[in-house]
């Protein structure tokens, strides 16, 4: 618990998360990937294809081929409109990624978005998560799912069918307790 708390804590840090003293709190990030208050910017991965959506907001629909990321930090948004989704198949298969962190403008993560990412040891996940796809998580056997909300939240999203098939040693982190992929809860 020890390790995992100074890991967390060393990622909110570097994810440009921390507590600000002029925000009052946390950054307010705005679609233009700045925070509204102190102006502080969100530091996120380029190289990412978008594909725009019917209520005037962006899906990530992939990352160039060229970009051989291991980290993939998703902007909160995209020529001055929200980030809300990642989309189907948006991630299948890069075998390089071994992170990913989702900011909380994001709603959806899509059918496949990250399927056959079999490296993919860790992925943050914002309670603005409403909605998680069909094998969005196929093959991701090693992953740890840093949920930034309770057990019973996380419970709440809707999950599409066999949304973690395969991944075997999935696991969900949340601010009480843990998951395992056979659906076993232990209470902090």
């Amino acid at each position: 618990m020890k390790k995992w708390l100074i890991a967390a804590v060393c990622l909110f840090l570097a994810c440009g998360l921390a507590a600000c003293a002029r925000c009052g709190g946390e950054h307010a990030f705005t679609a233009e990937n700045k925070c509204g208050v102190c102006g502080t910017e969100w530091d996120y991965t380029e190289g990412l294809s978008y594909a725009e959506n019917a209520d005037d907001t962006y899906t990530v629909s992939g990352i160039s081929f060229e970009r051989q990321e291991s980290r993939v930090v998703l902007p909160y948004g995209h020529d001055g409109k929200a980030v809300t989704a990642v989309g189907e198949e948006a991630f299948t298969g890069r075998v390089e990624m071994t992170a990913a962190v989702l900011p909380q403008s994001v709603v959806r993560i899509g059918t496949n978005a990250f399927s056959n990412c079999v490296n993919l040891a860790e992925i943050e996940i914002p309670t603005s998560v409403a909605r998680i796809g069909a094998y969005a998580f196929y093959r991701c056997g090693a992953l740890t799912v840093r949920y930034a909300g309770t057990v019973e939240q996380w419970n709440a999203i809707k999950k599409g069918e066999n949304w973690n098939a395969s991944a075997d040693g999935l696991r969900v982190e949340c601010t009480d307790g843990s998951i395992a992929q056979d659906g076993t809860v232990t209470k902090n």
